[in-house]
């Protein structure tokens, strides 16, 4: 059984694919690899199985599921303790596989791992170094655009491990439910992290862990990236905030779901506006889901707060 499993869910993405499975397959320690294949018309399942063989499974989805939807069914056809998922556009460094694994087995509690993403186009600059959530909602890749030489050199906890490249513990991952297939895409990474810690698994930031991330390599209207991420952004709230710290902060968070989010490239508020209503279209749903969530939670509202951030996000990048 391989201690390490890799998804990469792709639509028709064949030529950076290939670059992430090299990655993966040049590892000290090559993990499991699959591929989720959300119904590429091009089945690119068939060119990857001409090139890599039976080091690489891949699974063809009878449709388009999206980002949660395509990891969410990959896993099951995963043996691994560890789960890793793996933007198609991006790739990892020669000793991350050893690296991560050597993480986890750091403490039990350790539910994720979030990796060091530089950025493709400018590898001297930071992707993400783990993702953060404020008191209001806002989320944003760590450290994005900022040199790597300022990013922590040693591990250090962070909220949630960005989606991009991100490692979680198969039992924890099962245990919080996997990603919410509802949320489609954006903040999804926030939205299980969010469970996670309220599990009680902590998800640990390694610098030694690097990858690298090219982004945008998907097309994806802007304003449709906008209405998710406004969506998401209040469901994720609704499902996971304990209500104490809804209502002392209250003020704050209606007034920030109140206006455009400060996302990266502009706001609309056409996308906000469509985002916040589709959201409380979906709002019986979700309000299930949260008695469930905080039934079987684990942690203290005070540990809760403590691990937000208090202060503004600054600009969303996701």
């Amino acid at each position: 059984m391989p201690e390490l499993s890799i998804l990469i869910p792709t639509y028709s993405q064949l030529n950076s694919l290939r670059r992430a499975i090299q990655s993966l397959v040049d590892q000290s320690e090559v993990p499991e690899i699959v591929i989720v294949d959300n119904a590429s018309p091009s089945r690119i399942g068939d060119a990857i199985g001409h090139e890599f063989g039976s080091r690489v499974k891949v699974v063809r989805l009878d449709k388009n599921y999206f980002y949660c939807g395509a990891v969410n069914r990959g896993a099951a056809h995963c043996a691994g303790r560890y789960l890793g998922v793996l933007n198609d556009d991006a790739w990892v460094d020669r000793d991350w596989v050893g690296r991560t694994l050597e993480t986890f087995r750091l403490d039990a509690s350790i539910g994720s791992v979030a990796t060091l993403v530089r950025a493709a186009a400018d590898t001297n600059l930071v992707d993400s170094a783990g993702d953060r959530l404020n008191i209001c909602g806002h989320a944003s890749n760590i450290g994005w655009g900022t040199p790597v030489s300022e990013v922590a050199n040693t591990s250090i906890e962070v909220f949630s491990a960005a989606g991009s490249c991100a490692v979680y513990r198969r039992d924890a991952y099962m245990l919080a439910g996997g990603f919410d297939d509802d949320f489609v895409a954006y903040l999804d990474d926030i939205d299980l992290g969010f469970r996670l810690q309220l599990l009680g698994f902590r998800c640990l930031f390694n610098p030694l862990c690097t990858a690298f991330h090219e982004g945008g390599a998907t097309y994806k209207p802007r304003l449709k990236a906008q209405y998710l991420t406004e969506r998401n952004m209040y469901w994720n709230l609704v499902k996971n905030m304990p209500l104490s710290i809804l209502r002392k902060h209250a003020s704050s968070i209606v007034g920030a779901q109140s206006r455009p989010a400060p996302i990266s490239g502009g706001s609309s508020i056409a996308a906000w506006s469509a985002g916040k209503a589709h959201a409380h279209i979906g709002l019986s749903k979700i309000l299930r889901k949260r008695r469930r969530i905080q039934l079987e939670r684990r942690v203290s509202d005070n540990y809760i707060e403590g691990i937000l951030s208090s202060t503004s996000i600054g600009v969303c990048h996701l």
